[in-house]
């Protein structure tokens, strides 16, 4: 049967609302949850937590939700420990709100409209991901995954706002394909789909196929230079992708590497992963053009950087966050001995040589940089 139910957060904006529920046609009105009030905590990336306050009055909306609305918001806010109990509203009516597992005590004030503004687009798309998992995944599974769903949607929309020059290219853009079909063959941390599209060929024509994508999300890649010293950093770890591919020696250099966190951005995350990884405060960033590396299998992007820094006084260390199962190990060289393990062919992370390269022929830009 039918129920009322009080949304006081984030499923008060429409369109995650509709995300969720897979339909637009509700009716709202405006109530109250008198005792508590709703605040925004740093530790949750300014997503709203409920706490008990005696003097305020949460200002929501009521829905009516049938059987189906219930049972799809029954598994969407169980994915985040939320669970279902009836309450009385400020309006002395009945009403079902999901309450949170242990109540917060924040005390920032949190704005609906701040919120949809910052996060609005990227939840709506991830909470659509989400939802193509219902019911068959189990909530906790579904929640699990949800911080690369934000992910992964965060990318699409950097994607979409970045400018695209054309002045080589003669392919279609984007309204010279049709996507008939994408089927989803496996989600985990990362996901794999199957697309069935067509596209204008360059005589003309349309060309029908079916290809398989790994689904990523971008990443930020930035190599610790120190313009004084002429020496980088280079972290060393072990990868699957070689020992799969049955590579004998399957650790690699890398340069400072990581996925962009939600609400993050290429340069934030760049600053991060020099602290985690190599334990180095960066004093600047030097952008270097970022692209795809594996654009026929792959979505993920690469923001590329080289980060300057004073390595006077650095030694190797092993660093890694030990909740990520990371385990690495520093090296410094000179840049000069670097670009040697390319010729070796010791170094075999081609971002790596794109990045060592490049910092080879800016030497005198990267000099310049750090005197500012």
């Amino acid at each position: 049967m039918a129920r009322d139910i009080f949304l006081y957060g984030t499923l008060r904006d429409p369109g995650q609302l509709s995300a969720v529920l897979g339909h637009d046609g509700w009716q709202v009105r405006d109530d109250g949850l008198p005792g508590h009030a709703v605040r925004s905590d740093p530790a949750h990336q300014g997503f709203p937590v409920l706490v008990a306050d005696a003097d305020a009055s949460v200002p929501g909306t009521v829905i009516r939700a049938d059987p189906e609305d219930i049972a799809r918001l029954d598994w969407y806010e169980a994915a985040f420990g939320y669970d279902r109990r009836a309450v009385t509203l400020a309006s002395g009516a009945r009403a079902d709100v999901y309450w949170p597992p242990a109540m917060e005590t924040a005390a920032e004030p949190w704005d609906l409209s701040a919120w949809v503004a910052n996060w609005g687009a990227a939840v709506e798309a991830a909470a659509r991901d989400a939802m193509t998992l219902y019911p068959e995944t189990a909530p906790g599974d579904m929640g699990r995954r949800f911080g690369m769903l934000l992910s992964r949607a965060s990318s699409r929309l950097r994607a979409a706002a970045e400018a695209t020059p054309g002045a080589v290219r003669r392919g279609a853009g984007r309204k010279g394909v049709t996507l008939t079909r994408t089927v989803p063959r496996h989600r985990g941390f990362f996901a794999l789909d199957e697309l069935h599209l067509d596209h204008r060929r360059f005589d003309g024509g349309r060309e029908e196929v079916v290809r398989e994508v790994f689904v990523g999300t971008d990443a930020t890649l930035v190599l610790p230079y120190d313009p004084e010293r002429d020496e980088v950093v280079l972290v060393e770890q072990f990868r699957s992708g070689p020992l799969r591919r049955g590579d004998p020696h399957p650790w690699c250099l890398e340069p400072v590497a990581g996925l962009i966190d939600p609400g993050e951005t290429p340069e934030d995350c760049a600053r991060r992963e020099a602290l985690e990884e190599a334990g180095l405060a960066l004093s600047a960033l030097v952008a270097v053009p970022g692209g795809y590396p594996s654009p026929g299998a792959t979505t993920e992007f690469y923001y590329l950087y080289v980060g300057l820094a004073d390595l006077s006084d650095y030694r190797p260390r092993t660093t890694g966050m030990a909740h990520e199962g990371e385990d690495i190990l520093t090296h410094v060289l000179s840049l000069e001995a670097a670009l040697g393990l390319l010729e070796t062919g010791e170094a075999r992370v081609l971002p790596l040589a794109y990045l060592l390269t490049w910092a080879a022929a800016h030497r005198d830009r990267l000099r310049a940089a750090r005197g500012h």
